[in-house]
């Protein structure tokens, strides 16, 4: 049996495999189990068993361990700078505290990178761009760069990083002192919150699919018959691509180049 059609008997296997977040709606109670008793975060999924005498799921397999230490078990916390915000509190810490994401250390871009980007300024532009390859958290698509068109060597070195699913945003694409460490390189300052680079869309050498802005997803994506996108391209030059589930979160699709600045300057 299905263990998810247990929870859910709506739920079938095929409809498992191909669920995304946005569909989480349609199954009432699938949802409220993961609102009670999991806890997810970005860097891990946690399930933890109730004693709840109505909790159908749970009394079909009920906690094995004796009430006493189970009552003692929480959920994994998340990473928390201490009051001088440069050392992470001990696990002893926090363990069974009410934590947030806020310090979570891929959120951080550390003034190191920004100076990385700064050097390889002339490197980071439309006209440099050459692949694109995905973080295996987030799944945004990051921008490749590279002085010269890459060779075929280059080219295979790329696309097994790109198969081997190790890179994630704000890392260098191959490891320091390596063959192509400085020649093939990808933006360091960012993390997996920041939007999809202005140099995807805009590459003068490579197309790639439109892709929303804010979360990277190349699906549901709202159409220029749109009328918030209609609306929107008679006021600005640009309108980048923004998916329906992140517009209905309040996301802004992201704009440039306001058309009425561009008539005053004219005058």
């Amino acid at each position: 049996m299905n263990v998810l059609s247990i929870i859910d008997s709506d739920l079938t296997g095929h409809s498992a495999m191909s669920m995304q977040t946005k569909d989480l709606a349609k199954y009432g109670k699938l949802s409220d189990f993961l609102k009670t008793h999991t806890k997810q975060t970005h860097y891990t999924f946690q399930v933890k068993k109730c004693t709840e005498s109505d909790c159908f799921v749970c009394n079909l397999c009920p906690p094995r361990l004796p009430a006493d230490v189970f009552e003692t078990m929480a959920f994994l916390p998340d990473p928390t700078l201490d009051i001088s915000r440069e050392h992470y509190k001990e696990f002893a810490e926090v363990y069974g505290c009410c934590t947030s994401e806020e310090d979570r250390p891929s959120l951080k871009a550390p003034n190191e990178k920004n100076e990385t980007d700064k050097k390889r300024r002339s490197l980071l532009v439309a006209g440099k761009v050459r692949m694109a390859i995905s973080c295996a958290l987030c799944l945004k698509p990051r921008c490749v760069y590279s002085q010269c068109k890459l060779k075929r060597e280059e080219e295979g070195a790329v696309r097994r990083l790109k198969s081997s699913k190790v890179y994630t945003c704000g890392n260098n694409l191959f490891e320091e002192g390596g063959r192509y460490h400085d020649t093939i390189v990808a933006r360091v300052a960012v993390n997996c919150t920041s939007p999809v680079e202005a140099t995807y869309y805009s590459s003068t050498l490579v197309s790639f699919p439109a892709c929303c802005f804010h979360c990277g997803t190349v699906d549901n994506l709202l159409g220029p018959e749109d009328p918030t996108i209609a609306t929107l391209r008679q006021q600005y030059a640009v309108v980048r691509p923004i998916c329906l589930e992140c517009f209905n979160d309040g996301k802004a699709p992201k704009t440039w180049g306001a058309q009425n600045m561009r008539k005053k300057r004219k005058v």
